[in-house]
């Protein structure tokens, strides 16, 4: 399995990106290029589609002052990895948002699919 806590180091720095190109690098090296991200209202097949819900996460919430932290240890065995995450706005620790990810990896230690279960959504 890959190594976990470096996996996280980028799962986490690609959230927060601020520089597309970056995002770009970061989304290329973390999923398969066949990956695939589900949240509770889409489906996201394909690096390209990834990396556009990754932009658009960016352009709705961290352009205007939010942050996404790890907020669990992060539990793995075999090929699944599985965490809590929460957004905050910038210098508060109170989450305005809650998630929790479970990632399937690839031989290659990428990212074949990345399920989002949302606790706590922005503005409930």
């Amino acid at each position: 399995m890959a190594d976990i806590d470096k996996l996280m180091e980028r799962y986490s720095a690609v959230w927060n990106e601020r520089d597309a190109g970056q995002r770009h690098d970061l989304a290329v090296e973390l999923w398969a290029e066949d990956g695939v991200y589900v949240t509770g209202a889409n489906e996201h097949r394909g690096i390209a589609a990834i990396e556009a819900a990754v932009t658009a996460a960016y352009d709705d919430f961290l352009s205007k002052g939010f942050g996404f932290h790890l907020a669990s240890e992060v539990a793995a065995h075999h090929q699944g990895v599985k965490f809590t995450w929460h957004m905050t706005a910038d210098g508060s620790d109170e989450p305005v948002s809650i998630g929790h990810e479970f990632l399937l990896l690839g031989e290659d230690g990428r990212i074949t699919h990345d399920y989002q279960f949302m606790e706590l959504m922005p503005g409930s």
